[in-house]
């Protein structure tokens, strides 16, 4: 294994240059290699659609002579510059590498199957921005915090999901430290709000049969960011099931929030299982070796020959420009709350009632959204458009909620509404917002599988601290006997969640009554059926206080209390730190 990240050229010079058809008039004034060039081109090709400044942080090199390199690669023709978008910025500009140089990387001995640059799978990652500069922020950050401690870097890249090998299924990017003795492989994976859960189970089984067939993968390391604290119980729930029909090591899978993405030295990292949380360079595996299968692009690589220059655009084909940040925003509102108000919407989305208006016309226009009595739900190629932006698979099912226009539903929605309006006022963030029946979780109780559904699930960040939410809205149509029912579940949920002593995270239950009399009542059979440590988990409200008052305001009773407070009043559990 190289010592340090190659560009292909263990001679460290400039390599083969094929004969130069006849070239521009301005390519005729460039120096044959400028410094940095083909150093920076090996990065495009192992960080495609990143942004410069991960490419610098992933070379170890200076922001300006990255930038002044990439300009120079792209007068060549070597390397491309497009503009992609995220939920919050309209125009990101990152760089690919040239198809046309493509070649010459293969010829050289670069397994280019295990890097994503196919230009199916380039086109994806341009349409999901958002994952495909998260997953770039991770690596890139990993690579220039294991230099700052003293560490080096042999590989770093992203990887084509799927890639065969010494490998985690699904992870998209690793980043290979060395020592004198020893190296460790750390994989990444990002998750996202919209991951099945089938897809989650299938991983954690698909890692656990890695571990069964080779051992020494236990060695090496998979850092798992999720959205909230929610999903990292879930996955854990996951690995553990599979890992205990199998009988193998303890994975090696470390997970954290959204935080870590920019951060991931200084991050705290939880390791599955309960087997304790730490900073990631005090968690570091050590391997003796690293396995031959293990994915590693440029370890046999020689320079590549390439051409002096690449006529601009040759195997090229721009894609449409993906929508901005608002549009972007306002789609994945609809998809994930159908039947919104356009108001609701602009909640939602967090942008302003005139922005989420013109968005909502424009995309009727176009035939991505439709107006049903002042209420709006995306079209199938609206759903088609939102799954190209937030990477989700096309066949995937059950990502989104059905539209739904009962009152039930349509109360729960602008209560979720107003609370993000309110968090955000107060300079909160929301991380995740839900509704049934992808609020589900599953729990194991009395050795059987159980699965709670609650009517909404929101993740929001206070004070730098994240919360988690469980709602339940009641109507007054469900008796005493089945709130006691749903009320067990909870039990076992809650019970689930100290499995190891300390839980991952620990959710409120919100329970909004359609009065004072109805909340009461509700009051009573959670103090008959829940243990008394759980009580201060479980807060109540009724409908006209929520009017009146706000999300936020003095409207929430804990059970068995008797005056009412804010929703936030007294959390704050030592060690409950979020990623704001």
């Amino acid at each position: 294994m190289r010592a340090v990240l190659s560009d292909g050229d263990s001679r460290g010079g400039a390599g083969t240059v094929m004969d130069a058809p006849t070239a521009p008039s301005d390519l005729e004034r460039l120096k044959p290699w400028e410094r940095y060039d083909r150093r920076v081109l090996a990065g495009t090709v192992r960080l495609p659609a990143a942004a410069a400044e991960h490419l610098a942080d992933l070379l170890g090199m200076a922001l300006p002579d990255v930038e002044a390199a990439l300009q120079r690669l792209a007068r060549r023709g070597w390397a491309r510059e497009e503009m992609v978008s995220t939920g919050r910025e309209d125009v990101v500009r990152v760089w690919l590498p040239s198809q046309g140089v493509l070649a010459a990387y293969e010829a050289a001995g670069v397994q280019m199957e295990a890097l994503p640059l196919a230009t199916q799978r380039l086109q994806a990652l341009l349409w999901d921005g958002t994952g495909a500069l998260a997953a770039a922020r991770i690596i890139s950050r990993l690579a220039r915090g294991a230099r700052e401690r003293g560490l080096t870097v042999a590989e770093a890249c992203r990887l084509r999901q799927g890639v065969e090998g010494a490998a985690f299924a699904g992870a998209q990017g690793i980043v290979v430290l060395v020592g004198e003795d020893w190296c460790t492989p750390i994989f990444v994976l990002v998750d996202r709000q919209e991951r099945p859960a089938r897809q989650r189970q299938a991983l954690a089984r698909a890692w656990t049969r890695l571990l069964a067939e080779m051992p020494v993968m236990a060695g090496a390391m998979l850092l798992l960011v999720t959205p909230s604290y929610e999903e990292m119980d879930q996955w854990d729930m996951y690995l553990s099931a599979s890992r205990g029909r199998r009988g193998v090591p303890a994975p090696p899978v470390y997970m954290a929030t959204a935080g870590a993405l920019s951060r991931p030295w200084e991050a705290l990292w939880t390791r599955v299982e309960g087997r304790g949380t730490g900073r990631l360079y005090a968690t570091l595996h050590r391997l003796g070796q690293a396995p031959l299968s293990l994915p590693l692009p440029f370890r046999q690589a020689r320079a590549p020959a390439l051409p002096p220059w690449t006529p601009p655009g040759s195997g090229e084909r721009s894609p449409t420009m993906p929508p901005g940040a608002g549009r972007r925003r306002v789609l994945a509102a609809l998809l994930r709350h159908p039947g919104s108000t356009a108001a609701e919407v602009a909640a939602l989305a967090d942008t302003t009632p005139e922005e989420a208006g013109r968005v909502l016309e424009a995309m009727e226009r176009e035939g991505l959204a439709r107006e049903v009595e002042g209420r709006w739900t995306a079209t199938g190629e609206g759903e088609r458009l939102g799954r190209r932006l937030l990477g989700i698979p096309i066949g995937a099912k059950r990502v989104f909620p059905a539209p739904s226009f009962l009152p039930h539903q349509l109360e729960l929605r602008a209560f979720l509404a107003r609370l993000a309006r309110e968090v955000r006022a107060v300079g909160g963030r929301v991380a995740a917002l839900r509704e049934a029946p992808l609020t589900a979780r599953e729990f194991a109780e009395d050795g059987r599988v159980r699965r709670l559904v609650p009517d909404a699930s929101a993740a929001v960040v206070i004070g730098g601290r994240m919360v988690h939410l469980l709602l339940e809205w009641d109507r007054g149509t469900a008796g005493d006997g089945r709130w006691r029912q749903k009320l067990r579940g909870y039990v076992g949920y809650y019970r689930h969640l100290l499995r190891y002593g300390r839980p991952l995270y620990w959710p409120l239950l919100l329970v909004v009554a359609p009065d004072g009399t109805r909340e009461e009542a509700i009051a009573r059979a959670a103090t008959e059926v829940m243990p008394g440590g759980m009580l201060p988990a479980v807060r109540t409200t009724n409908m006209l206080a929520l009017e009146s008052r706000g999300a936020l305001g003095q409207v929430w009773r804990e059970v068995g209390g008797e005056r009412r407070g804010g929703l936030f009043a007294g959390l704050w559990p030592d060690g409950e730190a979020g990623d704001g």
